[in-house]
This record gives C-alpha cells, structure tokens and sequence, in this order.
C-alpha cells in the first residue's frame, strides 16, 4: 500500500569530499538502528540504494518517523507547489504555530487526540482569520504526513475555525474626492504626485504601484503585470506576479495620469530604471516607509485625516460604488478574483445605498397616500 507512495526524493542524500572528489551516503534509521553506507560516486546510485532499502523496509520506517524527521522534506514540497509569497507566508505559520507542537511527535501515533489539543491551543489566537490560516497550513502539512505513516482515518475537516459573523465586519477609513482633492493640492514632489493618484484613481495595490516600469505606460493604456515585495527576502526587494490572475489588468490612460507621469518624466526626480519609482539605491524601488513619510507630510499641510496606504484602494472602492458602478465593474477595475469579493470585502461602508432604498420605499408610500 506505502510502496507505491514513497518517492526516492523523500530521503536525503549526503555529500562528501574524498580526495578533492564529491562522494555520496546516506543515513537510514532502521529498526533502532542507523544505517550509514558511504561511497556513492554519484547521487542517482545513492538514490536506488535508498529505494531498496525503502522496499524492503518501508513499514518500519513508516512507522517510526518523528515530525521532526521529514519536516524540510515538507517544506521542499511545498515550495515547488505555491508562490514565493505564498511559501514564506505558510513557511512563518507552519514554524511559529504548527511544528512546535508536532515536532517531537511519532507520525503514525498522531491521533484524533493529539489534533484536539492543537485546535484547542489554537483558538488562543487572536484574529478569526489568524485561526483559520493556522488551520489551513496544517491540513495541508497533515495530509503531506500520509506519505510517512500519518493514518488516513484521522478527521481533518475539525482543524477550522469556528465561524464568527462578526469577523467578517472590517471598518476602513476612506478618503472622499473632496479629501484627496486636499490631501493632494498641496504636494509639490512630481513623484509623490504620480504615486497618490495612481493609488486613489486605479485603486492599485503598493506591491503593484512599486512593480510599474516605464513599459508599463502607454498613451492610451497602464498595464499592471506584477508585484514588488519585500516579505520573501532579508534586506531586499523582489518582483513576483500579481496576486491573481485577474490582477493582471489593463486600465485606460486617465488624463490627469498621463500628465502627472510626463511632469515626472522632466523632473529632477526621475532616476535611470526601468521601475518607475527607482531611488536609484541598491533596491528595485522605493519601499513604502518614504510614501508612509511623504504622505504624513502631506495630510499636515492639508490638515485631511490619516488613512493607512493600502485605504487609498479602499477609497478608489468607495467613490465607485457610491457613484453607482456594479460590483462587477469594480471588481474589475481593482483587480479582484471575482465580484463576491468585492461585496465580501465593501458591503458595510456604502450606507449611501441604504439610505436610497429607503427613500424608493417612502416615494412609494407618499404616491398611495
């Protein structure tokens, strides 16, 4: 039953010098035992020893690996099936909140039990979507244990978050075209210029502000083809794709754009790169701390409210829906995955919308009386 599962990757293969030429071993825990045979010329020869060592003993080995022993396996796996910002989001999970409580557990006698105690400490976490990432990072990690002796009749189903309808109910603070018209009518940087109206107008994401190049602008069009991150590396920037396939859009030129982009074109704040934001430092771009800095300067001169800068998204959200586009049409000109988002996500900051309904409702009343 194990046999057909096990894959000759899943054991290490160890590399030594032996008179300035790289030799191979490896190292197999059998029956309380370590089995170490050296002298592999190569790696693929250790590798089908390992594989007959596999056959013969597989049930054994099975039942006798801690977590501990085939975690980097996991994490290898993992990183070849998901994005780079995906891995290091799941990878910070899975090391602060997951192997801690597994990593010294026998994988064939993880019960029913050993889960319950996990989803009991667990919901000591904070935030409803905290838990449920939690939850969804060990699912994923538990049914990757299958291969190593895990039984297939434990319910994985209970690592879920017990759902709480509040959770859902998230309040953004928001500019209004009148407050951004402030907030924007005393910036003297041609650069800082381009920035706040391409995240208030096109609701751009920062990674995807950052990721713009100069191929990116056309007369008629702005593409949006990827994303600057700053998570995956130490000290360092990294282009990766946008965070879903609809995020890849293409938004009309709007005027006020294209001449906020050729105003920074001749200005002395342009620097040679093919990133429009370039510092002309030893990173792709600028990174957000200057915009946060730049746009507190700002809303003192202007004397608008503090908004977060992922909010000037949210505001672009807010003035198209009050100004009566579908959730569809924003749905699209933001990027989402689909329109549900889109309600999901701004349901509870249009009361303008409410408020309409109960007027159709009275203008009905007014007309039978």
């Amino acid at each position: 039953m194990i046999l057909k599962e096990w894959r000759v990757v899943k054991l290490p293969v160890y590399k030594y010098r032996l008179k300035d030429k790289p030799m191979f071993y490896i190292k197999v825990n059998i029956n309380g035992k370590q089995l170490c045979k050296r002298g592999f010329s190569n790696k693929k020869d250790a590798q089908i020893f390992e594989a007959s060592l596999l056959k013969d003993n597989s049930a054994y080995i099975c039942r006798h690996y801690l977590v501990s022993d085939v975690i980097n396996f996991y994490k290898e796996d993992l990183k070849s099936r998901v994005k780079i910002t995906t891995y290091t989001q799941n990878l910070n999970v899975l090391n602060n909140h997951i192997y801690p409580y597994f990593k010294d557990l026998q994988i064939s006698k993880i019960t029913q039990g050993s889960l319950k105690i996990f989803y009991l400490k667990t919901l000591d976490n904070k935030s409803y979507k905290d838990k449920n990432k939690i939850f969804m990072v060990a699912r994923d990690f538990l049914n990757y244990l299958k291969e190593y002796g895990l039984t297939n009749s434990l319910n994985l189903k209970m690592l879920k978050a017990p759902y709480n309808s509040a959770s859902r109910i998230r309040i953004y603070n928001y500019y209004t075209r009148e407050d951004f018209n402030k907030f924007i009518s005393v910036c003297s940087s041609k650069r800082y210029r381009l920035i706040f109206l391409l995240l208030f107008n096109y609701g751009l994401r920062i990674g995807e502000l950052l990721a713009l190049k100069h191929s990116d602008f056309s007369k008629d069009a702005l593409h949006v083809r990827a994303s600057i991150t700053s998570k995956c590396i130490t000290h360092g920037q990294l282009e990766v794709s946008t965070k879903n396939a609809s995020s890849n859009r293409v938004y009309p030129m709007l005027e006020v754009i294209r001449t906020a982009y050729i105003d920074y074109l001749n200005s002395d704040e342009l620097h040679d790169s093919e990133y429009v934001f370039s510092n002309g430092g030893k990173y792709l771009t600028i990174g957000e701390t200057p915009i946060r800095s730049y746009q507190k300067h700002l809303e003192k001169l202007s004397g608008v409210k503090h908004i977060k800068l992922h909010e000037f998204r949210h505001s672009c959200a807010t003035e198209l829906i009050n100004y009566g586009f579908t959730p569809e049409q924003v749905a699209a000109w933001l990027g989402h995955k689909s329109s549900v988002t889109t309600l999901n996500t701004y349901f509870h900051l249009f009361p303008a919308k409410k408020a309409d309904i109960a007027n159709y409702y009275n203008a009905l009343s007014r007309i039978k009386n």
